[in-house]
């Protein structure tokens, strides 16, 4: 009973205990730490693979353009075919000739 009195009077007298002044402190200074800087110590403990200094990172190349199917080649082949065809008038004898023109053109656009 006689602790609780002198605690009471102690805190009624604006002194503080050390304890109470420990806790303040702590909070204080939890409050201060950037939530940043417990980001980084997470991501620096990841393991990471050796790299030489100065090396630049490897860089993943991909293709200009998503690579197309059998059948949309196909159908290129025979719009540039029907094309060529249509530039000289239709005339019957140099289909073959438009067909493997065509096949060419496209197979160098979409780099195949």
């Amino acid at each position: 009973m006689l602790d609780t009195q002198t605690r009471s009077q102690k805190s009624k007298s604006g002194s503080k205990t050390s304890a109470q002044t420990s806790i303040q402190t702590s909070t204080k200074a939890a409050s201060k730490v950037p939530t940043k800087a417990v980001a980084r110590k997470t991501a620096a403990a990841k393991p990471r693979k050796a790299r030489a200094k100065g090396s630049p990172a490897p860089v993943q190349v991909q293709p200009a353009t998503p690579a197309i199917t059998a059948d949309e080649r196909q159908i290129l082949i025979e719009q540039a075919a029907y094309f060529r065809a249509e530039k000289r008038g239709f005339a019957p004898g140099s289909e073959l000739e438009d067909w493997f023109e065509a096949e060419a053109e496209v197979l160098l656009r979409i780099g195949g």
